[in-house]
């Protein structure tokens, strides 16, 4: 069967190994099912992962996606090693770039001058203000952790190292939409933002952390009105856009045009641009950058 002319890979090299020991995460479990696993992506399988991905695409643009676990603890080593290999195995005339998801709280000087260097993308999690953040993302011995992800942030920042946010929604922020997205538009400096869902089971039953799905779809609703409002064309988020217009057309047959900053409909979908704008991020998904994580 023919390979589709690209596709893209999420690399872990350090599996689900990470320094922190977030409350809702999924995956830190995942360790269990390789006993005496060293989960480290060895040097002859990051050189034929690299030297095969390249190959096997037919486009002008590879990327690739470093993710975890915490990627970071592979150490600069390893991935200056990865740059290496994909340059020696770039076809000419493609374009090569790098997206990493990373926690933060790992980063110093070495790690953001090296992501400057290589035009890396840095996703980073923060889940909104301290309260929010802390409530859950701790590390292993139950410590907050959001003076250490804002640190990172810093550095990432003083290094001008491009990066976004990913947050994910939780029983902790689910009831304060605004405050978590002003937060990450106004102190952080992020113009792109993805809000991810946490549905956490244990036993069969959902856990009293998660959010459910009226929370999740209200929240989308009231970051989207706040974006309609004042970010059209400045912030953009992968999951807002589209996930708040499914729940406005579940809950209700008509928008407030005063409060979305004036309506139209493209391809079957309420537009919520500024008449102003010829297009906006749903309309014209070719505007929507890059993101570190896709999840």
């Amino acid at each position: 069967m023919p390979t589709p002319p690209a596709f893209h890979v999420m690399l872990k090299p350090r599996g689900s190994i990470c320094n922190l020991g977030c409350a809702y995460c999924y995956y830190l479990s995942k360790e269990r099912l390789y006993p005496g696993s060293g989960f480290c992506m060895p040097d002859e399988v990051l050189e034929a992962f690299t030297r095969q991905y390249i190959a096997a695409q037919r486009v002008l643009e590879v990327t690739f996606d470093w993710q975890g676990g915490e990627p970071l603890l592979m150490g600069l080593d390893f991935f200056r090693r990865a740059m290496a290999l994909q340059e020696a195995y770039r076809k000419p005339g493609v374009r090569i770039v790098n997206a990493l998801q990373t926690n933060g709280t790992l980063l110093d000087d070495d790690w953001c001058r090296f992501f400057r260097e290589h035009g890396f993308l840095v996703g980073l999690s923060l889940d909104g203000p301290r309260e929010a953040h802390d409530a859950y993302r701790v590390d292993k011995g139950g410590q907050p952790t959001f003076d250490r992800a804002m640190a990172g942030l810093a550095l990432l920042q003083e290094h001008a190292v491009e990066f976004n946010i990913l947050a994910t929604v939780h029983a902790a922020n689910a009831g304060r939409p605004l405050e978590v997205y002003r937060f990450l538009r106004d102190e952080v400096g992020a113009r792109f933002l993805q809000f991810i869902p946490i549905v956490q089971r244990e036993g069969g039953r959902v856990t009293d952390l998660s959010t459910t799905g009226r929370q999740y779809g209200q929240f989308l609703i009231a970051v989207f009105d706040e974006w309609g409002r004042r970010d059209v064309g400045r912030v953009l988020s992968s999951r807002t856009i589209g996930w708040a217009t499914f729940w406005r057309r579940r809950w209700s047959n008509w928008w407030d045009r005063s409060r979305s900053g004036g309506l139209g409909w493209i391809n079957g979908t309420r537009c919520p641009r500024p008449a102003r704008l010829a297009r906006c991020a749903l309309c014209a998904t070719a505007a929507v950058p890059r993101t570190a994580s896709r999840v």
